[in-house]
């Protein structure tokens, strides 16, 4: 499995991208997004309900009630 990341888009944007999907499947997701936005100097921008993966974020951002705050992990 491989990210493309030619593009000159510096935001990476996935949107449940581990959604549904066994273990196996959801740490080579994850490792496809983080090594590849970090090879390419991207940023990944997930909207996640998956505590694991927002675990592996740099940074989490959270909207809760109408309010956006950062959430630390």
């Amino acid at each position: 499995m491989r990210m493309n990341t030619g593009a000159d888009a510096p935001v990476i944007l996935a949107d449940e991208p581990t959604g549904n999907l066994d273990a196996r499947t959801v740490e080579e997701i994850t490792a496809v997004l983080k090594e590849g936005a970090h090879a390419s100097g991207k940023c990944v921008v997930a909207a996640t309900h998956s505590a694991e993966l927002a675990r592996q974020a740099d940074v989490v951002l959270e909207i809760k009630r109408g309010h956006l705050r950062e959430r630390k992990m």
